[in-house]
This record gives C-alpha cells, structure tokens and sequence, in this order.
C-alpha cells in the first residue's frame, strides 16, 4: 500500500471583501478536552470563503493530488449538509492578478449525530504542479446548508502528495 503523506497548507486567510466575516479564526473547548482546539469555523447556511496556499518543494507523486478538508460540526443531527466546493491554481508569485480558479466538483459534509465527528472531503487537485511554485486553494461553502451549526476544518487543508 503507497505512502499517503499529508503536508499542512503553509496559511490560510479568509475573504474579506466578498462573503468577508463567514469564515473566521476560532479558539473552542470541548468542556470534557484538557486543551483547546484551533481552526477554521464556516458560518453555517452563508456563502463562506478560504483562501490557502502550500509551496511545492518536490515531486508529488500522487497524480492527481488531493486537497482534504477535515470538518466537524456541533449539529447532532444526522443528515443535515452544507455544500463545499475547492478550487485550485498553481503560481509562481502571490500577485493577486493570477486569473481564474478551478474547481473540483462540490462535495457534502453531511453531520452524523454526534457533535463534533470527524468527516473528511478529499478534493483532486485540478492544476498541474510545479515544483517550485506555489498551490493557491479556495475553500467555498455554499449558502443554503441545513446544518443548525457553524462547520469546523481543523487547522487548515491538507494535500495528500504520494
């Protein structure tokens, strides 16, 4: 069985002049944890908005590879959804005059019934890499979910490279 290495984005920042504020930087507590939990909250049913970026240092060998999403939510009911679409574009600068994205094609997060179960979106990265230049993603989640609570993505994305 292959590897499946999973390398952190480097940063993540959120829309701030469209859709800005529905997807922020949180600290929460569990009650039970001993230690607070760090990430990404989307503002449920809101258009919500993500961008990251990773450097390609080497060869991936992963053809395509993947973007994950790592989401959890405190909705504890079973089958409420929000919508997620990742786009890519690979750059050799951060000019923000890169073009256009391209998005894979959108996926469920769908709750479980349990407050804060893990869930993972794998997206294919749709632009060819480039060792050298960087791996720009938008993370979207689309208004109109019915989940009754705001979406978690740990940290930020991870590529799945080999």
């Amino acid at each position: 069985m292959a590897n499946l290495n999973k390398i952190s984005f480097d940063w993540a920042a959120p829309a701030q002049t469209v859709n800005g504020g529905n997807a922020f930087w949180t600290a929460r507590n569990f009650g039970a944890s001993v230690i607070d939990f760090y990430g990404w909250e989307f503002v449920f049913n809101q258009n919500a908005d993500l961008y990251c970026a990773v450097l390609i240092t080497n060869a991936w060998t992963l053809s395509p590879p993947k973007i994950i999403l790592e989401l959890a939510s405190a909705d504890t009911t079973p089958g409420h959804t929000a919508t997620f679409v990742v786009s890519d574009k690979v750059t050799s600068s951060l000019n923000p005059n890169i073009g256009s994205f391209t998005a894979a094609p959108s996926q469920l997060y769908t709750s479980t019934g349990v407050a804060y179960a893990n869930s993972e979106l794998v997206f294919p990265v749709q632009s060819a890499v480039v060792v050298g230049e960087l791996l720009l993603c938008k993370v979207h989640q689309a208004a109109g979910g019915t989940n009754t609570a705001n979406v978690i993505m740990t940290a930020v994305p991870k590529v799945q490279i080999q």
